[in-house]
């Protein structure tokens, strides 16, 4: 059972130690449940504790990794570290005082989650290592049966996908990768057990990732190869250590967190406006990000590589203060050119440079339409979710499909954020899989599904509002084939709050 209230985490961050490391071996895997709930990163640890707070909690967690965390369980890269200040970027019921960064890092963020998981008891109903390959509706027993990877099946009334979109790496696809002896990994997948020490090493990237990884390991090896396809808009973080007085305040003061977090909320919140063409704010910006290079790279070759042609906004907005300064270490050489072919010493170039390498490290991003995998997932009548070739999903605020009754995903197509942090959309999204639960509780009905023409609303106004943002006409991972913004909520998230924290029976069938 889930304890129905998280009290604040302890400030201790020196053992992250993994939520499902409870004493004994593990209690098989239930064959009945309530709720089903798939993955135990921030979405899935929030929505087992809101649960609980209302009163379900016949709950089982789902996780194929070997313990709670997700994306900070699992990018353990050096400079791993979060883009949202840490006033913000913490659950709302869970807050923590003793974040000893404006910015956290990644082992502070794990250990977060970890104390958060098992102060409110979800190591109890937390089963780990165990992989949903395949979740079938049962219109006769109107039921989700789940199989797992050891065989293992669950009968559940309600499932929520709490997977996340950023969970499978995008691996470099070039020919002859596979000739390369060196070891070669995603920054996702790092491996720790590779010395990088008077080595020639490759870093393919410079994303948010690799703006984070460079910094880390410049200096490590003897030479530093950085792949650039794209120069990314970046922007000053300002991060600095959060000082024992502010620390010791945020623990005593009354109201000193909740109102930090306003402020921190608004203040990113406002960024909406700089996403839409034409916007002063985008112009603002774009004019400190240029200031921001042209004060760290004096170099004028370098400086013009690195000078971004895409729209600022168009992909995502590098916060650093650190790349540019790595970039011009003597044994740091960038290349604004595509990895085009693998050989036996490294890879080739667009320009046909053939650079040779011992170490490649893929700073790639993630697949987004591959999220679901390696689920199978079939509702009513055959219809299938998330898989690969497959038609647009239609949802209604990302969270319900139709076509898929009782299935709630969280942090699902068009409900990504890229001006605020995306823990105010996964509680918004929790409070309407409660919302949804506490109806079907309080009419004793059975099943609820979002009608087809609500999520076909739902994606006309994502369109709509698409067409005069920055994304459209922009190729980034936000961005289908088709030019379809498919990954982020293109408004405020405040709108997009006050829609998802009711739920309105007109949008559902109930039955």
């Amino acid at each position: 059972m889930v304890a129905p209230h998280v009290a604040p985490p302890a400030p201790d961050v020196s053992r992250p130690a993994s939520a499902s490391a409870a004493p004994g071996s593990a209690p098989p895997v239930p064959t009945r449940v309530q709720v089903a709930i798939v993955g135990a990163g921030f979405a899935g640890i929030a929505a087992a504790i809101r649960c609980a707070q209302a009163g379900f909690d016949d709950v089982l967690v789902l996780e194929a990794g070997d313990g709670v965390g997700g994306t900070w369980r699992d990018n353990t890269y050096p400079g791993a570290a979060c883009d949202i200040r840490t006033s913000l970027y913490s659950l709302s019921f869970a807050p923590e005082p003793g974040w000893t960064r404006r910015y956290p890092r990644q082992p502070e963020l794990h250990a977060y989650l970890d104390r958060v998981a098992r102060q409110a008891g979800i190591h109890h109903v937390l089963r780990t290592r165990t992989t949903v390959t395949e979740a079938v509706w049962d219109d006769a027993v109107r039921c989700w049966q789940l199989t797992t990877d050891d065989g293992a099946r669950v009968e559940a009334q309600v499932l929520v996908l709490a997977i996340g979109g950023l969970r499978v790496p995008a691996m470099l696809e070039v020919p002859g990768l596979e000739r390369f002896p060196g070891p070669t990994f995603h920054t996702a997948r790092y491996d720790h057990g590779v010395d990088l020490a008077d080595r020639r090493v490759g870093v393919v990237g410079t994303g948010a990732s690799a703006a984070q990884l460079v910094p880390a390991i410049a200096g490590i090896p003897r030479e530093l190869h950085v792949i650039q396809r794209t120069a990314p808009w970046v922007i000053p973080r300002n991060d600095r250590p959060r000082s024992p007085l502010v620390r010791h305040a945020a623990r005593i003061v009354p109201g000193w967190r909740e109102l930090d977090r306003l402020r921190e909320y608004l203040r990113n919140e406002v960024r909406i406006v700089g996403f839409r063409h034409g916007s002063r704010l985008n112009a603002v910006v774009a004019t400190q990000a240029r200031r921001h290079l042209d004060r760290q790279v004096a170099d004028p070759q370098l400086r013009a590589a690195l000078r971004p042609e895409t729209p600022l906004g168009c992909k995502r907005v590098v916060i650093s203060d650190d790349l540019y300064p790595a970039l011009t270490r003597p044994d740091v050489y960038l290349h604004p050119q595509a990895v085009v072919a693998g050989h036996r010493d490294g890879v080739e170039l667009a320009d046909g440079t053939r650079l040779d390498l011992d170490v490649l490290i893929q700073a790639t991003g993630f697949a987004i339409d591959a999220a679901y995998v390696p689920m199978r997932i079939v509702g009513r009548d055959g219809a299938t979710l998330g898989e690969p070739a497959g038609p647009r999903p239609r949802t209604w605020l990302g969270i319900t499909h139709p076509g898929f009754p009782n299935l709630f995903q969280l942090l699902g197509p068009n409900s990504a954020l890229g001006h605020n942090s995306v823990l105010v959309m996964i509680e918004a999204q929790v409070a309407h899989l409660t919302a949804a639960l506490e109806h079907l509780r309080a009419t004793g009905r059975r099943t609820i599904e979002v009608r087809a023409r609500t999520a076909d609303a739902y994606l006309a106004e994502v369109d709509a509002r698409h067409a005069g943002s920055v994304w459209a006409g922009c190729r980034s991972w936000y961005v289908d084939d088709d030019g379809r913004n498919v990954a982020l909520w293109p408004g405020s998230s405040l709108t997009y709050r006050h829609r998802a924290r009711r739920l309105d029976e007109r949008d559902y069938l109930v039955a």
